[in-house]
Order: structure tokens, then C-alpha cells, then sequence
């Protein structure tokens, strides 16, 4: 595996927006990646079925809010390998980061199947805190996931949250080992234009 740290700007540039919004409340009040529940105190999960998670919140109010990045941060490297794929790096956002990726032939259903549940999984470990902790007052965990599409391949924006850079290894490791043993992936991007955010899960 290439050298992670071409991705550390852009990690680098969401925990810093995250501490300057927190900055603005009132140091008593402010709260960071806030696991939220439902009336009946139960979690609340996204669409994904991950655990819902707000970047900051007011607890004053119990207001909540994202932290989005107006620019995108720029990657060190034009590329990372992992294995015996090739991954091209654009600039974006950590927190809404696309992961494109696209068979080398045209994919059976079981195929595309097997890939998303790749990622589903590796997401659902990440958003545990599962691959290291973060930063002190950091939780280290991815903040969710969506799937984008499944024409010539696979496409999902990740929220990626305050997850070590240890977690997008895990992935990019766990791709490899699909490249070799089910079906072969040629074009794989990290980054570039986000869509719009889709509505929040109830």
C-alpha cells in the first residue's frame, strides 16, 4: 500500500473546520460528532443503517449541525497504490468524498452485489470507531455512507468523519483482495465534484 499520508489534507482540512465551528459556541455548549437518538431515546440511523451522527450540536438548544467545506482540499499525490490496483486521487472533501468504482468488463449482478457488500461492510465497521481511535475528543469513526449508482460500476459518497486514515487503507486492502478473487476492477476514483447532499433519514 502507497503511502496514505496523500490523503492527510484533506482529513486534516475537515477536523480543522469541525474545531472552528466549535469555536463559535459557547465552550460549555459545544458538542462534537453527537450520536443521534429519537424521541424514545433509541438511536437513529441513516439510510445507510449506520448510526446517525451530527457534526456538532448546540447542547443549550439541542440544535445540530453539518460541517461542509466550501473548497476542495487538495491531495498530495496524483495517485495511491493499493496492491495490484491504481487509485486516482482528486481533490475533495473528506466528509463528502465520492468513491467511484469500475469493473475492467461488464459485472453479473452477484458481481455488483458482492462489491457493495464489500463496502457496506467495511462502512459499518468504520462507523464503530473499528480501525483505531481518532484524535483526542475525536471519535474516529466514519459518519455515513450513500450509494450513488450502479450503471458501469459502483458509486458512493462517504462521509468519513473523524475515521483514522487507517480505515481508508482497511478499504483499499479489502478492494485489492476483490480485484484478485471475484471480479476484476479497472478505473477506481477517491474525490472530485460531490452531488447534493440527499434529504436526511427520519
Amino acid at each position: 500500500m502507497t503511502d496514505l499520508s496523500a490523503l492527510a489534507p484533506l482529513r486534516l482540512g475537515y477536523l480543522r473546520r469541525l474545531r472552528e465551528f466549535a469555536a463559535r459556541l459557547a465552550p460549555e455548549n459545544a458538542l462534537l460528532e453527537v450520536a443521534l437518538r429519537g424521541e424514545d431515546d433509541r438511536p437513529v440511523y441513516s439510510n445507510a443503517g449506520l448510526p446517525a451522527r451530527a457534526d456538532a450540536a448546540d447542547r443549550s438548544t439541542g440544535e445540530t449541525f453539518e460541517v461542509a467545506g466550501a473548497t476542495p482540499d487538495e491531495p498530495l499525490a496524483a495517485t495511491l497504490t493499493a496492491g495490484a490496483l491504481t487509485v486516482r486521487l482528486e481533490p475533495g472533501n473528506w466528509e463528502r468524498l465520492p468513491l467511484r468504482l469500475v469493473f475492467a468488463r461488464a459485472p453479473t449482478d452477484a458481481e455488483v452485489e458482492a462489491l457493495a457488500d464489500l463496502v457496506r461492510s467495511w462502512a459499518t465497521v468504520a462507523a464503530y470507531g473499528g480501525y483505531g481511535p481518532g484524535e483526542p475528543g475525536f471519535s474516529g469513526t466514519l459518519h455515513d455512507l450513500a450509494l450513488l449508482s450502479a450503471e458501469s460500476g459502483l458509486a458512493f459518497l462517504l462521509d468519513l468523519g473523524t475515521a483514522p486514515l487507517a480505515a481508508v487503507e482497511a478499504l483499499f486492502i479489502a478492494l485489492d483482495g476483490f480485484h484478485r478473487s471475484t471480479a476484476a476492477l479497472g478505473e477506481i476514483s477517491l474525490g472530485g465534484p460531490a452531488p447534493e447532499p440527499e434529504p436526511a433519514a427520519e
